[in-house]
């Protein structure tokens, strides 16, 4: 009975510990990644959006500092740890070793993801701001799935199955044909170089993700998330005093920016860090290659974005590979090996599906 009370007592009043906690499954962060993917695919629009009346670096400079105080108060929470009947204290995360604020090495890892993550959004945000729409932005970043295993490879002497290489030819020709020019104009009607900026940040993201999910092994996610979140207005704040502070905020900005930056940063960042904990970087961008098909599709539902046939083939063949990939990952035993889509794995190693 004592342990009972003791195991409902701490779900409700920290909820956070049970949501980071070592009983969710990879088909539970699986589920909570694509989640935050397809936020991150609507922020296209809201980022667009905010940045075409207020000026990029002020915006981010807001972005992360809201996202990273709110997931460092959950941080914090966590971080405290709840207590079993006897005083006994239960450490937060999934029982690995957290962050400890006496760790030099800690903080250095912590910074460095959080610079690479700002040079990779400065990269987005910008080429958002130079004219590529939502959707096409959404889909350039589809080519993290791309650098990824080459860094893997580069970086962890990890070499890519021929399944992987296959999955990023078929997710680089879908980028290409969402990517291309429709009707005679540019892609995305912007200027190349803001599709280059594109580029950068998804080749920027890629190494940021592989860095992040050899850290994530060791380090509580709350921190490591909050803590990257921090450590980019940090970085932002000398250029904007240089350049004479922070400038006002419309009223129009700020129901898109406190979005942005609780769901798309706070909510979003936390668990795609805490599900690397358990996922591949490779599946983990496999999985966060679904952005583009979200971004394309609230592009065309929100804002009306026209959608040439060349772009829906290419969204269409940058999902296939990723459910195809998907199944061939599924266990051969167990309760996954049920699914659906473990049917289409069989299907694949017995060489009916080529």
């Amino acid at each position: 009975m004592v342990a009972m009370q003791f195991s409902i007592r701490n779900t409700f009043s920290n909820p956070v510990v049970s949501a980071f906690s070592g009983r969710t499954g990879p088909a539970g962060w699986t589920a909570g990644l694509v989640a935050a993917t397809a936020v991150w695919g609507w922020a296209f629009i809201a980022v667009r959006g905010a940045v075409a009346h207020y000026p990029v670096d002020g915006f981010l400079f807001l972005r992360f500092l809201i996202g990273g105080a709110a997931l460092g108060a959950l941080a914090l929470r966590s971080g405290r740890g709840a207590r079993g009947p006897h005083g006994a204290r239960i450490p937060s995360g999934s029982g690995r070793p957290a962050v400890r604020s006496s760790s030099w090495r800690g903080v250095g890892r912590t910074a460095g993801l959080g610079a690479l993550l700002l040079l990779g959004y400065l990269a987005q945000t910008e080429g958002l701001r130079l004219g590529v729409s939502p959707g096409t932005a959404a889909m350039l970043t589809g080519l993290v799935v791309v650098f990824t295993p080459g860094w893997e490879w580069a970086l962890e002497r990890r070499a890519p199955s021929r399944s992987t290489w296959a999955t990023v030819v078929a997710v680089l020709l879908g980028t290409a044909l969402v990517s291309a020019p429709a009707g005679g104009a540019p892609a995305g009607s912007g200027a190349p170089i803001g599709v280059g900026r594109e580029a950068v940040g998804s080749l920027v993201f890629s190494l940021q993700l592989v860095l992040q999910g050899r850290a994530a092994r060791h380090h509580d996610p709350l921190r490591l998330a909050a803590g990257q979140l921090l450590v980019m207005p940090l970085l932002l704040l000398p250029a904007l005093l240089a350049t004479g502070g922070l400038p006002g905020i419309p009223a129009a900005v700020v129901p898109s920016l406190v979005a942005i930056a609780l769901l798309a940063s706070a909510a979003a960042f936390g668990i795609q860090t805490a599900a690397q904990r358990r996922l591949a970087p490779t599946v983990t961008a496999l999985i966060l290659s679904l952005e583009p098909a979200f971004g394309l599709g609230f592009a065309a539902a929100l804002t009306r974005e026209a959608v040439s046939p060349l772009q829906l083939l290419g969204a269409t063949v940058i999902v296939g590979a990723l459910v195809v990939a998907a199944a061939s990952a599924l266990p051969r035993r167990g309760p996954l090996a049920r699914l659906p889509g473990a049917a289409v794995r069989r299907l694949i190693g017995s060489g009916a599906l080529g």
